[in-house]
């Protein structure tokens, strides 16, 4: 299937200014919409530094289906040991 067209002159999270802390590690994900409109994401990595995700996302820009989808990158911070949905979802 061709790659849909996505203009590439929206804002990416390369541009985005991020909350750092010193204890943060950095979870790049990517997700997109599919033809049967469905979500899917592909978890990039984890990284011990901002400049580091930021610098993966840039590479994966120019690679077949991140290059038509650029603005489903997602970089979150995520603290070691810190429990996630601990009130339920």
């Amino acid at each position: 299937m061709p790659e849909p067209e996505t203009p590439f002159g929206l804002a990416s999270v390369l541009d985005f200014e991020i909350r750092e802390s010193e204890d943060s590690l950095w979870h790049v994900l990517h997700s997109y919409v599919d033809q049967w409109n469905r979500t899917e994401t592909k978890i990039i990595g984890l990284y011990s530094d901002l400049e580091l995700a930021r610098h993966a996302v840039k590479n994966l820009l120019k690679q077949p289906g991140f290059r038509s989808r650029p603005t489903g990158f997602q970089v979150d911070p995520v603290n070691l040991g810190e429990v996630a949905y601990e009130n339920g979802f």
